[in-house]
């Protein structure tokens, strides 16, 4: 055990004094880096400019759609949607039935049955079904709420 300590203790210092030579080399060496200044000969300065291809200015008129319609003008903003609009539009229709409730001290789950569906869809409290959300279950009915708006469904006959 001490053995290993001291093993894992070497290895450590020897990384330490290893990163610390390596630090003291690149602080006192000279940088490869360092810029030097060279004087370059006119002559090859004026063969550069005639070797650039000239890009003509584009031409204003095509930009004036864009001057013309700001950006930031809250007239450009999209309309927003309203929560009153919402509301005034109702609750959606309840299009499922339900077909039975399960109401055992372990479990407590309705049934219900879309149209056109094969299988029952299990429903427990805080459930959402088309929009509407499960806020109770009975022995025989959910209660489900939408916004405002709630419905008791009773088990279809």
């Amino acid at each position: 055990m001490i053995r290993a300590a001291m093993s894992k203790t070497a290895i450590a210092g020897f990384f330490a004094t290893l990163s610390g030579l390596l630090l003291f080399h690149d602080i006192m060496s000279p940088s490869v880096l360092t810029m030097t200044s060279t004087k370059i000969p006119s002559a090859q300065v004026s063969g550069i400019s005639d070797r650039l291809i000239p890009v003509p200015a584009p031409d204003l008129n095509l930009y004036a759609t864009i001057s013309a319609r700001p950006v930031f003008l809250q007239s450009r903003r999209p309309t927003p949607i309203l929560a009153a609009q919402t509301i005034l539009a109702g609750p959606p229709p309840v299009t499922f039935s339900l077909i039975g409730v399960v109401d055992a001290p372990e479990q407590k789950f309705g049934l219900v049955l879309e149209p056109g569906a094969i299988t029952a869809i299990p429903v427990h409290r805080g459930s959402v079904v088309d929009g509407w959300t499960v806020s109770s279950l009975n022995k025989a009915s959910i209660l489900i709420r939408a916004g405002n708006n709630s419905e008791l469904i009773k088990i279809a006959p």
